[in-house]
């Protein structure tokens, strides 16, 4: 495994558990760990993100437009490279002679941060692990991160969805209902008591004497999903 797609598992539990949070949704560590044992990279990220109801993509650093951007999103700050054989971050190895070679310096693995707001010009964002909120401009963002985003969303996100005031339904007898209709609907495999179907007939008739233009719409088959048939009665 690549320093660079090396995600520690500490801050995997950690970004997992942050997103899940964020959308509420349940996070237990334990299972998460017992499920993806280390080591992690972000093959790892994609498919845990998943297995907990989260959907995941993929966006390119270069040239991205923050505001546009869904979020939020993990990025990798880029960390500074220690020298192979050296002992410290950032410090090269001590040179013996004129003639001794330097090695190249390793790798760091990055460090995951989570974005979470933008208003055009900084990111707030926080690092794997901290509950300190820390701030960086577009411009530095581009230098300092690493160049994929993953983009994390709560499966089945509803955001986009919205009331259409111009919706209308004709159903099979002829009557049309429109979006400002009042309509009460009840759908289920089929009509029976372990539904509570009994239970919505008897309110439907108060219902509609309090409010003469309020229609019903039932859909369910005649039909026995649980229990038993009755006895006295056709259905």
């Amino acid at each position: 495994m690549s320093a660079l797609d090396e995600i520690g598992h500490e801050a995997l539990l950690w970004l997992l558990g942050s997103v899940s949070a964020l959308y509420r949704l349940p996070f237990d560590p334990s299972l998460v760990a017992q499920q993806f044992p280390p080591p992690h990279n972000l093959a790892t990220l994609h498919e845990a993100a998943r297995s907990l109801g989260l959907k995941t993509g993929h966006a390119n650093i270069k040239g991205v437009d923050w505001q546009k951007l869904p979020l939020p999103a993990v990025a990798f700050l880029l960390a500074v490279p220690v020298a192979a054989g050296g002992e410290g971050e950032g410090k090269p190895a001590e040179v013996e002679s004129a003639s001794t070679e330097q090695p190249a310096p390793r790798p760091q693995p990055r460090i995951p941060v989570l974005v979470l707001k933008t208003d055009g010009r900084k990111l707030l964002y926080f690092r794997a692990g901290s509950q300190k909120p820390e701030t960086i401009t577009v411009e530095a963002a581009a230098q300092q991160f690493g160049p994929e985003l993953i983009l994390i969303a709560k499966a089945g996100n509803t955001e986009g969805l919205h009331p259409d005031p111009q919706a209308a339904f004709t159903t099979p007898g002829g009557l049309t209902l429109r979006a400002s209709d009042p309509v009460i609907t009840y759908v289920a495999r089929n009509l029976e008591p372990y539904r509570g179907f009994h239970i919505f007939m008897r309110a439907l008739e108060r219902i509609q004497k309090q409010h003469k233009t309020c229609h019903a719409l039932i859909v369910g088959g005649d039909d026995v999903s649980y229990g038993r048939r009755p006895g006295d009665a056709p259905n």
